[in-house]
């Protein structure tokens, strides 16, 4: 999800619960008269009812609850999760060909190139420290698949996100992570 849709998300949540935390004081207050005293017996629900008897109510019903649900969708499919590219355009291509890359294949390649460069107990999609891993033995890994991807893709900028776990103990249930990104 890029930032906007979570700041959209995060404002929409925060005024949606500001909303329901002020409707439920005022129940309350409306049920125990605990700050005002003026509340009516009895909710006026004014011209509702006669608007409910006309010919025109289902239809209006039906429509608001059709566009509700097709809002509803939207927001479900604009947060469902995205998968990640399996391959990537090159700027090399030109109208005569198109060099494409497998990311799949170099996110594993990069995997094997720190499983035998680093003290890592095992790598896959994230890597998992050896138990006797040290900070620069790991640092060390790190800088040399960083400078494989250099040597690789010198045009490209081509970054890589090393995620490290340490590996469970038996006293351990929950792994320590932490997160390092190599540019």
């Amino acid at each position: 999800m890029t930032r906007a849709p979570f700041k959209t998300d995060r404002f929409a949540t925060i005024v949606v619960a500001v909303l329901l935390i002020v409707l439920g004081l005022v129940l309350l207050d409306w049920r125990y008269h605990l700050v005002l005293h003026g509340y009516p017996h009895a909710v006026s629900l004014g011209s509702l009812p006669s608007w409910a008897a006309s010919g025109w109510w289902p239809w209006a019903f039906a429509l608001a609850t059709v566009v509700l649900g097709l809002v509803g969708l939207w927001w479900l499919v604009a947060h469902a999760r995205r998968d990640t590219a399996t391959s990537v355009k090159m700027p090399q291509s030109t109208q005569h060909g198109t060099i494409t890359l497998d990311t799949s294949s170099l996110a594993d390649a990069v995997a094997q190139s720190l499983q035998k460069a680093g003290p890592f107990a095992s790598v896959k999609g994230t890597a998992k420290l050896d138990q006797y891993a040290d900070g620069p033995s790991v640092t060390q890994a790190i800088q040399s698949m960083r400078e494989q991807l250099k040597s690789a893709f010198p045009d490209q900028g081509v970054t890589a996100r090393v995620l490290l776990t340490q590996a469970r103990s038996a006293r351990s249930a929950r792994p320590s992570s932490k997160s390092v990104r190599v540019d």
